[in-house]
């Protein structure tokens, strides 16, 4: 049940004071307010600042700082990916819902296998979608890279069809990594949501989501927005859009190493 919850800054003045704060949260707002109740929390342990780009392993301190040597253990876990035709989005497995795809733009592995996700002039959600046989009740994590394009945000979905219908999701600014809205029909639960950084303008953007146990019909949606809002409908011009490149669907409770491909 622990997990261990890292942010880095990039560019910090050598003149800088640095502040670390750990909130309490009765929803996913941020830094919201609620009452409490005098006897409920959270566990928190082992708090760490490093002037490092990743996270090392964790040094204990008492009165005085510890600069114990750093040691990175960097573990691979292998994953499969659900998802077929990661990188074709143009491909018939995925369904075009008032969107249009376009190829041959630099993914983030510097190759031209990116695409563009191009709104249409319909007012409505412009998304893609591909149909999954699921496990009811399973916890799934879907994932995709995405770069702003003339739009700035980019949605990840997923969930399952039938009664009730649910799905989690989230919106992510492509200029920043924040992600400004989220996607939730309960009785889903969604676990995390993150945007991870990857350089050149792309964004991994990943959603953990526990589905309820009625159904084995799922779906995945990657969708391209006007706006921060909860992947709100608008009328594109039919040559406008986002980068997207590498969508991934795995059975974990994380987002695992991203495996391409194709027919299956």
């Amino acid at each position: 049940g622990w997990y261990r919850c890292t942010i880095t800054e990039a560019n910090v003045s050598t003149t800088s004071s640095l502040l670390l704060q750990i909130f309490i949260q009765s929803d996913s707002g941020y830094q919201t307010s609620y009452p409490g109740d005098g006897t409920s929390g959270l566990y928190a342990w082992g708090a760490q600042l490093e002037e490092s780009s990743t996270a090392g392993e964790y040094v204990k301190t008492t009165s005085t700082i510890n600069s114990a040597p750093r040691f990175d253990h960097k573990v691979i876990r292998t994953t499969t990916n659900l998802l077929t035709y990661s990188e074709e989005f143009d491909d018939s497995s995925w369904g075009k819902a008032q969107s249009s795809v376009t190829n041959g733009f630099e993914a983030p592995d510097g190759s031209s296998s990116a695409e563009k996700l191009i709104a249409n002039t319909v007012f409505i959600r412009h998304r893609v979608s591909q149909s999954k046989t699921i496990t009811a009740g399973g916890t799934y994590t879907i994932s995709c890279y995405a770069k702003a394009g003339e739009y700035n945000y980019g949605t990840v979905v997923f969930g399952k069809g039938g009664s009730p219908y649910t799905r989690g999701g989230s919106t992510v600014d492509l200029t920043t990594g924040e992600i400004t809205a989220y996607v939730v029909d309960s009785p889903t639960s969604v676990v995390r949501h993150a945007a991870q950084d990857v350089g050149n303008g792309w964004w991994r953007i990943s959603v953990t989501v526990q589905i309820d146990g009625t159904s084995t019909d799922g779906y995945v949606e990657i969708g391209v927005s006007s706006t921060a809002a909860n992947y709100s409908s608008f009328a594109g011009d039919g040559t406008s859009g986002i980068y997207i490149w590498g969508a991934q669907l795995e059975q974990n409770s994380d987002v695992g190493p991203y495996v391409k491909t194709e027919a299956s």
